[in-house]
């Protein structure tokens, strides 16, 4: 009944929207995902739990999911009249100051196999209980009896487009001319030299908001981040057992200076069970997102600088290759030494801090993540 219901909305869509999230990548449902998207004339949307579900290069891809994700998802979410959404939790990552993204002026079709991520935080019109995989599958058999859908031929083309000016406006970023490295250009030369068969993290705050949206994903299972800011420093212990499940395979921690001073002894571990993973670092010398908030906020700055550190010299200590890049032209060369050298390698490339176009989009996000904790507290203090 849920999935006949279900198909009746997606039918009846003039704007649908596909979400897919990590529940996609557990149950193996990517191919499904990507034929409801094709069926539809759908635009989709893979939030950071599951890159890759959509790669980058699709017709249907609108950006990684979450307020981060570039121009085009908040007006995806605005503009939709049914939005399915397929493992998906909607966690902070898919919030504004309103709350999560998914709102009552579409129907929400929720999918998931945990009882407890229907209906919070965000509320559905129909749910479905049920693996990602077969639900999907169900989905298409029933649109599949239907000849005819209702799609605005102009919804997905129209979404694109937008795509297309936001990554416009990063390759402009890329080009600056800044004497000190503009982060968008180390991101957008760290993406040409990936191998093809890379595995990449991405650790830190402002540093994983650049790689979302400049790192090709063409697959799921190949970039990794942990969403939600608890991940600082996780960046080089998740590499290395990557490394240690992939042992022919290059793999890279793209990673902020203040997220890798969490768990840089690691190179230590990296270097004596010899796992050559090549570390990144995107060092603007500071917490910067922290350093933006106190200046945009209250006009102070404290215990944000993190100048002075050669982390190049630090991976020399641990018996690791490191090296020190300057502009993206050295960083090409800097990663074939690396790899050449056999060893755990930290290259450690000097940038300035440009906040992010999104970065906008981050503080409402965190405007009512604040609000809604002080009407908790207020009302735990009036019972």
């Amino acid at each position: 009944m849920g999935v006949e219901a279900a198909a009746r909305a997606l039918a009846a869509a003039r704007r649908p929207l596909i979400v897919a999230g990590g529940g996609v990548v557990a149950s193996g449902a990517e191919a499904g995902v990507r034929s409801l998207a094709a069926r539809l004339s759908a635009p989709a949307i893979p939030t950071q739990m599951a890159l890759g579900v959509i790669p980058t290069g699709s017709p249907h891809f609108i950006g990684h999911g979450g307020i981060i994700g570039g121009d085009a998802i908040p007006l995806a979410f605005a503009e939709a009249d049914v939005v399915v959404a397929i493992g998906c939790r909607f966690s902070s990552w898919m919030w504004d100051e309103l709350g999560p993204l998914a709102r009552r002026h579409h129907k929400l079709i929720n999918i998931n196999i945990d009882p407890a991520a229907l209906g919070a935080p965000a509320m559905h019109e129909i749910a479905l209980q049920a693996d990602a995989g077969l639900a999907v599958a169900d989905i298409l058999d029933q649109l599949e009896t239907r000849s005819e859908l209702s799609v605005d031929a102009h919804w997905l083309a129209r979404l694109r487009s937008v795509r297309a000016a936001y990554e416009q406006r990063l390759r402009g970023m890329a080009d600056s001319s800044s004497p000190v490295m503009h982060p968008a250009a180390l991101a957008q030369r760290i993406a040409a030299i990936l191998p093809e068969d890379a595995v990449a993290v991405y650790d830190g705050g402002h540093t994983t908001f650049w790689s979302n949206d400049l790192t090709p994903v063409r697959a799921t299972r190949t970039r990794f981040h942990d969403p939600g800011m608890s991940q600082l420093g996780f960046g080089l212990p998740y590499a290395l057992s990557l490394q240690l499940q992939h042992s022919g395979t290059p793999v890279f921690n793209i990673t902020g200076d203040g997220s890798f001073g969490f768990s840089l002894q690691e190179l230590d571990t990296a270097r004596r069970y010899r796992l050559p993973v090549i570390n990144i670092i995107h060092n603007n010398a500071a917490w910067g997102i922290i350093r933006a908030g106190q200046r945009k906020q209250l006009d102070f700055e404290l215990g944000t600088s993190l100048a002075g550190t050669d982390y190049a010299a630090v991976a020399r200590g641990f018996g690791c290759h490191g090296e020190t890049v300057g502009h993206p032209d050295e960083l090409a060369l800097a990663v074939q030494r690396a790899r050449a050298s056999g060893l755990p390698a930290v290259i450690d490339c000097l940038t300035e801090f440009v906040p992010h176009p999104c970065m906008a989009g981050f503080s409402r996000m965190n405007r009512y993540s604040f609000d809604a904790l002080t009407q908790r507290s207020a009302r735990s203090g009036a019972d």
